[in-house]
């Protein structure tokens, strides 16, 4: 059971599982702002599910090009978070590694 289950309206922390250090806060969301979530998830749901595959595609690459780009710092937020091995040896260089599993590799320069 979570914290806001336990006490509504009240935030929770994300902790640094090897040294307990609190580094994020997390507010709970209001009734209306849960809403508005879940509509623009509805919204762009069917987006996706009216586009081409040409465009899936496309917006794939692009999200796997971002994803590269700060892979370094999502590795070591991911090791902050106890995604990553939690001693703390090598959870970044394991992060990187699923990361390219998912983006794919690098792509070549243009000319090769």
């Amino acid at each position: 059971m979570s914290s806001t289950e336990l006490h509504p309206g009240t935030a929770s922390f994300s902790l640094n599982p090897a040294t307990g250090e609190r580094f994020a806060r997390h507010d709970p969301l209001s009734d209306a702002d849960l809403e508005r979530v879940l509509a623009r998830t509805a919204q762009a749901a069917g987006r996706w599910k009216d586009s081409s595959h040409v465009e899936r595609q496309s917006l794939l690459r692009r999200f796997g090009a971002a994803l590269r780009t700060a892979r370094d710092g999502l590795a070591e937020e991911a090791t902050r978070n106890g995604q990553a091995d939690r001693s703390g040896a090598g959870g970044g260089r394991k992060m990187r590694r699923a990361l390219r599993l998912v983006c794919g590799p690098s792509p070549a320069p243009p000319g090769r």
